[in-house]
């Protein structure tokens, strides 16, 4: 599945480590309106792990300014192989507490992990 319109336009849609590599998987976040990137692995269980952080620089006022009005981090998950095998990451955006509603943003992304 190709990934929808907010995930970045440069977000693969497969992704080839060795065991002890990782790579960097950056969506834009909408967390000002409540919306969260979540995730789910589909295959072996080990074969990757996924971490995930907040990225990006916080808008700054200017001086004797108000506050910025809203902003939003984007959120980055670091894939990194943990052993040989294939599995397919499932990423969805939406707000958790509306988890009966399709999300408004996904990416899939088969990863292979092969030895280094």
């Amino acid at each position: 599945m190709q990934a929808s319109s907010a995930a970045q336009e440069q977000a693969p849609q497969r992704v080839d480590l060795k065991v002890g590599e990782t790579h960097a998987v950056r969506l834009r976040g909408r967390g000002t309106a409540g919306y969260v990137w979540e995730y789910s692995i589909d295959g072996t269980q080990g074969v990757v792990s996924v971490s995930h952080t907040t990225v990006g620089e916080r808008p700054q006022a200017p001086p004797g300014g108000p506050p910025p009005s809203s902003y939003s981090l984007d959120d980055q998950f670091v894939i990194k192989g943990e052993s040989p095998g294939s599995v397919r990451l499932h990423f969805v955006q939406r707000r958790p507490w509306e988890s009966q509603q399709p999300p408004t943003n996904k990416l899939d992304i088969d990863v292979t992990v092969s030895k280094p």
